[in-house]
């Protein structure tokens, strides 16, 4: 069963009375965010890891060792850096040895950054948005102790083809490297369900050939967008 998981939110903790709830998405508009600042930022990230631990545990308990963890952990994270969080020394406190726990029990930890981050922009303002998104979900899972490999994966979509594949998989690729450690040795890139988009031979080709970055093959996605590929020969 340790291939079994599941992504982010545990519906029997977060169908809880909102005074026993146990998330990790706990966030703000951002008019409360320009009201209360950084230190209720701060606030509701502490409680995020700390619940994060609390789900790791039962997890474990129902023979779960695979999770995605959320993208909202530290709310409008892209507006400071993490060090300036008034609670950081705790929540680093929180991150390590939920990183121990998943390390001793076998558990893989991955996360699916959002469909706004597109690598593939043309626009640098675009690429700036997404390196400053998906360098967050490096420096968490820094901060959780996870190694820097796809195993421990930011899995995310090319985003568009801006009407012209070749040459926006070539921007992917070029801002790829432009990316900090961090990230370029955990992401990873799925296939798409949309013949707009990008199957997963447009991918090998396209991609992995070229960074070597591995393919997260979707086959739900495959059914809706198989190119010239058999499931069997895109797998």
């Amino acid at each position: 069963m340790k291939n079994f998981g599941y992504a982010c939110i545990n519906m029997g903790f977060s169908n809880r009375p909102k005074s026993k709830r146990i998330t990790t998405n706990r966030s703000m508009i951002r008019k409360t965010f320009d009201e209360r600042g950084i230190a209720y930022a701060s606030e509701l990230a502490l409680q995020n890891v700390q619940d994060l631990h609390r789900i790791l545990h039962w997890n474990l308990a129902n023979d779960i060792y695979f999770y995605r963890l959320s993208s909202d952990i530290f709310p409008w994270a892209s507006e400071y850096e993490m060090e300036e969080l008034p609670d950081y020394e705790m929540i680093s406190y929180h991150c390590k040895r939920i990183g121990e726990f998943a390390k001793e029990h076998g558990m893989r930890l991955t996360s699916h950054p959002g469909p706004f981050n597109k690598l593939a922009s043309p626009k640098e303002r675009v690429y700036k948005l997404t390196e400053t998104d998906l360098s967050v979900h490096g420096k968490v899972f820094d901060m959780i102790g996870l190694p820097r490999t796809p195993y421990a994966k930011l899995n995310i979509h090319v985003g568009a083809a801006y009407g012209d594949k070749p040459t926006a998989l070539d921007t992917f690729c070029r801002n790829f490297e432009r990316l900090p450690e961090s990230v370029r040795s955990r992401l990873t890139v799925e296939n798409d369900d949309k013949p707009s988009l990008y199957t997963t031979e447009e991918l090998y080709e396209g991609v992995y050939k070229r960074i070597g970055i591995p393919i997260v093959f979707d086959y739900h996605h495959h059914m809706l967008h198989p190119g010239n590929q058999t499931e069997q020969e895109a797998l």
